[in-house]
């Protein structure tokens, strides 16, 4: 049933009364109402303009997605008040929500060998060329004249005009795994010194962004094709080799007897830190003419398992030109990948969503705090405090371009807003 729309078929249940505030439904007369047939009308996805946003209810929606998680841990108390924590932990998920996957209308790739011929426009089974004819083209509606693609005759349900689709509802096609080594090194306060750290070295594959992504269009690139399934499962956006988070709190001076005078002691230093290793990143492609793919992706080709970055540096960056072609700003090696197009106008790439040896630069940050307290009356605490947020004004180099038909692919084009330039902040506080 479309959204919004209306029903292919259906029934109506009216149920009336006469009398104004007289229930619908009483003993003598149980059921006052009509059940009447909805118009009927199998095709009002056909034709030009046909209806948009049909939905066909997936046969499996039924099934109920579910997620399995384990974990082992283990930890040991060592000496100075510190605690380590080591651990495995794994999740998988199945049954995922992912309505995009299910591409009911999509051309078989098998036709792509057609070539042109795909892209004739006909009105009628005769114009149909001959090659397209033979692989079981047939044109949908009669003697109507209307103007089609020649691909559209192929298409499973070829009534839908070729820029419509059919959508689905509750598809549970989609997957995730998980697997993480965490480990945790942290220390209670004692002797003016405090910390907390963890790492944690983590690999998650999916073939799903997120089980809401045809609401929000998070999904955006999938599928690659709807008839091999297995070329969506890859590393996950949201995946992260490496994560080290640090937080420190230290009075200075640190140890026993903690003495340097009413200028130098009494100071209390605090750090966090946050450092990740970069995304992964996918190489997408111009889309495949004459078809209704989803997607194209990249072209790799590296039979010498060449390194798929370029050990960019952002010291060389020109940010004069960078939304310019310059080799400068160059961090995808752009020798080993193609856009498919460029080499066969019927190629489709053979890279992952995501690959797990290209990413993004690594995330690092930093926070600092100094803070001092001072009692110039036994009744009024004076507190000064400087904080530095980004402290050493870090920049995450993002807009990586990964279109290999672009004229910029492999550039980083810009920095991403989501760090912010550092900042310093002064404040004082009384109490009494």
């Amino acid at each position: 049933m479309p959204w919004g729309q209306t029903a292919g078929f259906g029934q109506e249940n009216r149920v009336t009364s006469a009398v104004d505030y007289q229930a619908a439904w009483n003993w003598a007369n149980p059921y006052p109402g009509v059940i009447r047939p909805l118009p009927q009308n199998a095709s009002l996805a056909s034709g030009s303009p046909g209806v948009w946003g049909i939905v066909s209810y997936d046969p499996n929606a039924g099934k109920n997605g579910y997620t399995q998680q384990w974990n082992l841990n283990v930890q040991r108390e060592l000496p100075f008040q510190m605690v380590m924590d080591i651990g495995y932990v794994g999740s998988k998920s199945t049954g995922i929500q992912a309505n995009e996957l299910r591409r009911l209308n999509q051309l078989d790739p098998k036709y792509l060998g057609l070539g042109d011929a795909l892209g004739a426009g006909v009105t009628s089974q005769s114009e149909v060329p001959p090659a397209v004819a033979a692989a079981g083209g047939r044109y949908p509606f009669g003697s109507a004249g209307i103007w089609i693609p020649a691909y559209q005759t192929l298409l499973p349900y070829p009534q839908m005009m070729a820029w419509n689709e059919i959508k689905s509802a509750f598809s549970p096609l989609g997957f995730s795994t998980y697997h993480a080594l965490q480990a945790q090194l942290n220390k209670r306060f004692s002797s003016g010194l405090s910390f907390l750290s963890n790492y944690t070295f983590a690999k998650s594959i999916d073939n799903v962004r997120s089980a809401f992504g045809d609401t929000w269009g998070a999904n955006g690139g999938r599928p690659a094709d709807y008839y091999n399934q297995g070329l969506d499962k890859s590393i996950s956006d949201a995946d992260r080799t490496h994560t080290f988070k640090f937080a420190v709190q230290a009075e200075i001076p640190y140890g026993k007897g903690r003495r340097y005078g009413a200028v130098l002691g009494g100071w209390t230093v605090q750090y966090i830190g946050n450092y990740n290793s970069g995304w992964a990143l996918g190489i997408t492609g111009s889309g495949t003419p004459n078809s209704n793919f989803a997607v194209n992706r990249g072209l790799v080709t590296n039979p010498n398992g060449l390194p798929l970055s370029t050990g960019w540096s952002p010291d060389r960056i020109d940010m004069s030109r960078i939304n310019q072609p310059n080799a400068a700003n160059g961090y995808v090696n752009t020798a080993v990948f193609a856009d498919p197009v460029s080499v066969n106008r019927y190629l489709r790439g053979n890279t992952s969503y995501r690959q797990s040896q290209l990413r993004s630069p690594w995330e690092l940050s930093e926070d600092l705090s100094v803070q001092k307290s001072f009692r110039p009356l036994e009744t009024l605490r004076i507190q000064f405090r400087a904080e530095f947020l980004n402290a050493f004004n870090r920049t995450l180099w993002g807009g990586i371009e990964t279109n290999a038909g672009s004229p910029l692919f492999g550039q980083v084009t810009g920095a991403s807003d989501w760090f912010s330039p550092r900042k310093v902040q002064l404040g004082v506080r009384a109490d009494w």
